[in-house]
């Protein structure tokens, strides 16, 4: 669990940087969430399998099957976003999408913080990083709704998100590494 926190923790930092220089290119993000997806899957599997970790699988499960559709989407449908109604149809789905799974997540994460509280030796090593993952999710749809409309601009929201999301991943990573001695029971 830790190695793919840390997989996929880099490669949301090094997608975001990557995007800073890259051309403008409409198949990154078809790629971008087609891997991340996939990441987030084996995530979810390796989650379901941890004691410790099984009460975050369903919403790395949804996160991994959400950015795979989206991915998806964009690689099999590269104009979609040509067509005014189609795209500010895709455009608000993805959106509303982000916001509820960013809200889900904290609220998975707050729910789970309440219940372990009163057991001793409870790992809460996962329940801050998926509070703070799940927020900057939330955020970046609210970002895409309320932040700057040209596309230069909303590429900064794009990589903001990824270095926020990235870098919660990498820190949940490291840090489950030092709550490893832990008891999974």
């Amino acid at each position: 669990m830790r190695q793919l926190l840390l997989l996929r923790g880099t490669f949301n930092v090094l997608f975001a940087g990557y995007l800073l220089i890259a051309p403008k290119d409409t198949m990154l993000g078809g790629y971008y969430g087609v891997i991340d997806g996939a990441l987030a899957l084996l995530l979810a599997v390796a989650l379901f399998q941890s004691v410790r970790g099984r009460w975050l699988f369903f919403i790395v499960l949804l996160d991994g099957i959400v950015r795979l559709a989206f991915g998806g989407m964009l690689l099999l449908n590269p104009n979609i976003t040509t067509n005014l109604l189609t795209g500010a149809f895709f455009a608000t789905a993805v959106i509303t999408v982000f916001i509820a799974l960013g809200i889900t997540g904290v609220l998975y994460g707050v729910v789970h913080s309440f219940k372990e509280q009163g057991h001793s030796g409870s790992p809460q090593s996962l329940v801050w990083p998926a509070v703070v993952a799940s927020v900057s999710t939330a955020l970046f749809g609210v970002g895409l709704i309320l932040g700057p409309s040209g596309s230069v601009e909303r590429r900064f929201v794009v990589v903001a998100y990824g270095l926020v999301f990235g870098l919660t991943l990498l820190f949940a990573g490291i840090r489950l590494r030092s709550s490893a001695a832990l008891p999974e029971a």
